[in-house]
């Protein structure tokens, strides 16, 4: 119902005066429409939220911010948790596990030298660097293994949407199976799940319990949100 909406609105676009973006990241306006009550509601989308001015700097496919707020609030950070991001990309997850917080120390991973600038851009922005102990390294996480134990991963994994990435799917099956080697007894996975039906089935038979799922539209497509201990 939702999509034959848009290709009809997409199509009165076309022979109208009047442009409407079909597009959730660049539209000023976002149209709601509430099945329970037969209503659109109209609500504004192009403002600056206070909650997130430390992100100074982006990287493409770059996790929303609301996506890391939530990830770091199902996380439930500790004081002495060890938190690691495979997928660092601009260091959102980090900052938000921080801000819940002060933890024992924050490593954050990539393969790209520019998401590493970014994500210290970021970090340093919120004001982590003066009393957060923060590791920022280009390391591949199909590899990586710090000297902490790790009691915490936080991530929002690529995905191969935006960004187009080989063997995704065989990319985040091969880290699953890394879990039992980098994280600590009592350790826990915390993250947006693109493929859900596969990578559920590999956890589970290294012996973790899903205690959090939620689906979540990520602009076209959904991945799950979720808790793994």
């Amino acid at each position: 119902m939702q999509w034959k909406t848009a290709e009809e609105i997409a199509l009165l676009s076309k022979s109208s005066k009047f442009s409407i973006i079909n597009d959730s990241r660049q539209a000023d306006w976002e149209a709601l429409i509430s099945s329970a009550e037969s209503s659109i509601f109209l609500c504004p989308k192009s403002f600056t939220d206070p909650r997130f001015t430390y992100r100074l700097t982006d990287v493409p496919a770059a996790s929303h911010p609301t996506i890391a707020a939530a990830l770091a609030c199902v996380a439930k950070v500790q004081k002495d948790d060890v938190i690691w991001d495979p997928f660092v990309g601009s260091g959102t997850e980090l900052v938000e596990c921080s801000l819940q917080e002060s933890c024992k120390l924050l490593i954050g991973t990539d393969l790209e030298e520019q998401a590493l600038s970014n994500a210290r851009t970021n970090i340093e922005a919120a004001g982590l660097a003066q009393n957060q102990k923060f590791v920022l390294e280009k390391a591949d996480a199909l590899t990586y293994k710090h000297s902490h134990p790790i009691s915490l991963i936080i991530s929002n994994p690529p995905m191969g949407r935006r960004v187009p990435v080989k063997n995704i799917e065989d990319l985040l099956v091969k880290f699953v199976r890394r879990l039992p080697q980098i994280l600590s007894s009592k350790g826990r996975l915390v993250w947006m799940s693109p493929f859900p039906q596969v990578l559920d089935k590999e956890i589970a038979k290294l012996g973790f319990q899903k205690t959090y799922a939620s689906k979540i539209d990520m602009g076209g497509f959904n991945a799950e949100l979720q808790r793994w201990e």
